[in-house]
């Protein structure tokens, strides 16, 4: 993800805060059941599209061998298989990021009695859902190219305000340690 794409998740976040003290939303009883109504949906909507999202990946039933490293600290164990049963395993890490965040944000509601982070998911899970790479492949059938490519970039928390190392720097790094390690042990 570019330098822009956390520049319009920010906006994208004011937009929304903006409306909401302009029409003046959450300052009636009834409007804190509308809220809640509308965030129960869109959870379930979005729940519903990933689980659409599995279904149109078996439909495809895409064969095609390939190789990918699984996403660990470490740096992960390289995996092979197909682009199928890796686009289950991006669909169900999906699925596990949004029943997560619903958690989450109920608790944060429910306990806190915040009404700011139900506002925000009832749009937040659809912007994650349709800017994701799967959404682009199934949903609008474009060709996996460029950043659609398998396997995908990792996206940073950061929204790519901090560059991830090289893979050259990286195996750089690890010669300098090595050689560091073998200057202590003489």
């Amino acid at each position: 993800m570019s330098g822009f794409g956390a520049i319009a998740n920010f906006a994208f976040v004011m937009g929304i805060m903006q409306a909401v003290q302009y029409f003046k939303i959450g300052e009636g009883e009834n409007h804190l059941l509308y809220i809640r109504i509308a965030y129960a949906a869109s959870q379930i909507l979005v729940a519903l599209a990933i689980m659409d999202l599995k279904r149109r990946i078996i439909a495809k039933n895409d064969e095609t061998k390939m190789s990918w490293r699984l996403a660990s600290a470490a740096g992960g164990a390289k995996v092979f298989g197909t682009i199928k049963e890796y686009d289950l395993e991006q669909q169900a890490s999906l699925m596990k990021q949004h029943l997560t965040g619903a958690v989450l944000i109920t608790a944060i509601h429910l306990w806190g009695g915040y009404l700011q982070p139900i506002l925000l998911q009832v749009f937040m899970p659809w912007k994650t859902f349709a800017t994701g790479p799967l959404f682009s492949l199934y949903y609008l059938g474009k060709p996996a190219e460029g950043d659609l490519k398998r396997p995908f970039a990792q996206q940073s928390p950061f929204g790519g305000l901090v560059s991830a190392p090289e893979e050259g720097d990286t195996k750089a790094e690890g010669k300098k340690a090595a050689v560091k390690d073998t200057k202590k042990t003489k």
